[in-house]
């Protein structure tokens, strides 16, 4: 996701769902303004305003602290920002709370309000206090002497000598935006539902729907509402391209199965629509070597409604040289002959019948052996390599499982540039 996908995607979030941002964006990795590390940030859940508390560390005895207040307000419904009003009510409750918090003489040497914690014997300096909030798109110019400076004002009236300051979007991308933008892909992960969206059918358009940006039933101007779900469809392919590419090189057999188990419209193709990990057959008496059998994945394909079995091997490199020929390594014909043994396995009466019963009916699944990476040899050689080998049993590797997420990553970029 890039800086500019990142801010329409922040800029579209309501008023809870960027609170719940925030405090997935205020971790240890976050830095101070004095550029350190962050002992913690608590929530200040009994403030007025939604606010953190950010502390770090100055020596053994002495934290420096700074406040950060949620102020969410329905700019975007104005035409300017000079026609915005604003109840300053719960600002000024929350500075009263914060002040009486920090009662102690104001130390010119330390530029902070000094508070004594009696329990650990240290001492909290109150350095100064962030209004946070998602706006975007009006010049910086603008939004200070509309907005800040009347807030500013304010905060003086409590803390004279304390610094104060605002961030928005275009602020968290501005100056940490790698860490930013990756915690907002993990947030969009955990909470895909967290953008408020409010459909007024009788308006709808092909692409352009109203989205509902604040509280009290406010509705901002008109977005593109297919652009942001596309922005999000791009964030998840990159992460999960990235993912998975760690997870063949470096993940075991049963990790990469159950990657795959996770993501498998991504990976295997939207047309198949339920899935089946782990199925144990146990019937010895069926097996050509009197076992019990444990099938990887069953897939069902939508489009010819049957099911389809995905047997997944770790090995990684599957080719080699006889005598100056290209061949697959011996691993890749045994997992060839055990998927054909499933397959005598699977059209047995008595198997049919246990797997119709938990809601698997096929009549002759499609065998497909998952397996390494593409072989870096001429076309023509692995061409024939697959067509001399997969006349039952379709060989994919992971690269071709990697093309189609790409593919469809790429779709969605194109979409997203055409709207641009």
């Amino acid at each position: 996701m890039n800086t500019q996908n990142a801010q329409k995607v922040i800029s579209q979030m309501s008023r809870e769902t960027f609170w719940r941002f925030l405090k997935k964006v205020f971790t240890e990795e976050y830095k101070s303004g004095k550029d350190s590390p962050y002992e913690s940030f608590e929530s200040l859940d009994e403030l007025p305003l939604p606010a953190f508390q950010g502390i770090y560390r100055s020596s053994i005895y002495t934290f420096y602290e700074f406040i950060y207040l949620l102020d969410f307000l329905p700019y975007q419904i104005f035409r300017s920002l000079s026609n915005i009003q604003i109840d300053y009510t719960a600002f000024e409750k929350t500075l009263n709370i914060l002040k009486n918090r920090y009662p102690y003489q104001f130390s010119q040497k330390l530029n902070a309000f000094n508070a004594y914690d009696n329990m650990f014997g240290n001492t909290v300096n109150l350095e100064g206090a962030y209004l946070l909030n998602n706006f975007c798109g009006y010049s910086r110019e603008d939004y200070e002497k509309h907005i800040f400076t009347n807030y500013g004002r304010i905060f003086r009236n409590y803390f004279p000598d304390l610094m104060f300051g605002y961030g928005n979007t275009e602020t968290f991308l501005s100056e940490q935006s790698e860490i930013t933008i990756a915690k907002l892909q993990d947030f969009l992960f955990e909470a895909s539902d967290g953008i408020v969206i409010q459909i007024e059918n009788y308006k709808v358009s092909v692409n352009e729907f109203f989205v509902q940006e604040i509280v009290d039933g406010v509705t901002g101007r008109t977005h593109n509402l297919l652009e942001i779900g596309t922005i999000l469809k791009i964030s998840r392919y990159e992460q999960l391209i990235q993912e998975f590419t760690l997870v063949i090189e470096n993940g075991s057999e049963a990790e990469i199965e159950s990657f795959l188990r996770d993501n498998y419209t991504s990976f295997f193709g939207n047309h198949y629509d339920q899935i089946s990990t782990q199925i144990l057959l146990k019937f010895p008496e069926l097996d050509l070597n009197e076992k019990d059998r444990r099938l990887d994945i069953f897939l069902r394909n939508a489009h010819s409604n049957d099911w389809e079995l995905f047997e997944i091997k770790k090995d990684l490199i599957i080719n080699t040289h006889y005598r100056d020929i290209d061949t697959f390594v011996s691993s890749v014909y045994k997992a060839i002959e055990q998927i054909r043994n499933y397959r005598d396995l699977l059209a047995q009466d008595k198997v049919k019948q246990k797997l119709r019963a938990e809601g698997i009916e096929y009549f002759t699944p499609v065998l497909n052996l998952v397996i390494g990476r593409t072989p870096q040899i001429n076309h023509a050689s692995y061409r024939r390599l697959i067509e001399n080998n997969s006349k039952d049993v379709k060989i994919i590797t992971y690269d071709n499982l990697l093309k189609r997420a790409e593919s469809n990553l790429n779709n969605y970029k194109k979409l997203l540039d055409d709207w641009n």
